[in-house]
This record gives C-alpha cells, structure tokens and sequence, in this order.
C-alpha cells in the first residue's frame, strides 16, 4: 500500500525526466478471496452475501428486478462497516487509495 499511495501521489521518474503516475485500475479474485480482500463476510450462506447490494438472501429469492434492490454506495459502506451490519466485517485497504472504493 504505501508503494501505491507514492505511485498516486509523487509518481516515479522514468529516464531521469519523466514522470509516471498509476493507481489500481481493476482488481481480479475469485468469490473467497474478493469477499476476504473487500471485507464482507467469507461465508456465502449468510443474509446478507451480494458484494453489489444490501438484499437479503431471502430477498433475492424474489425480487428479480434490481431496481427493487438497494445498491450499495460509499455512504452506505461506511454506515454498515461501523455496524458491522450487512456482511461487512472490516474495512478493505483498499478503500485507502485515492481512486478506489
């Protein structure tokens, strides 16, 4: 992480003139490890599993429009990260970088 936030902030000098900045554009992981690296519960039979949304499994089972369903937001994130509500455990480092959450 620290090599990410100088990478944001200050850059790196290529060929003494040239100065590159980069954040993480996109991240790849199978189910386990998104929910482990974006701090949501790891245990997909739990109520609340969507990384997406804030729908319970019961509700998933009927509601097929996503225009019913609440989407999670940054706002939202950080209300349910402080309760420890809607399978978020803890928060992603992630979420520590400029242009990512």
């Amino acid at each position: 992480m620290p090599d990410l936030k100088k990478l944001e902030t200050n850059g790196i000098e290529v060929q003494g003139c040239l100065k590159i900045f980069g954040t993480v554009a996109n991240v790849v992981f199978d189910n386990l490890g998104g929910n482990t690296l974006l701090g949501f519960n790891e245990s997909f039979n739990s109520h609340y599993y969507c990384r997406i949304c804030c729908t319970s499994k019961n509700d998933a089972q009927v509601l097929f429009d996503h225009s019913n369903m609440t989407i999670r937001t940054k706002v939202n994130y950080l209300e349910h990260l402080q309760a420890k509500t809607f399978g978020i455990n803890s928060d992603c480092e992630l979420n520590n970088l400029n242009y990512f959450h």
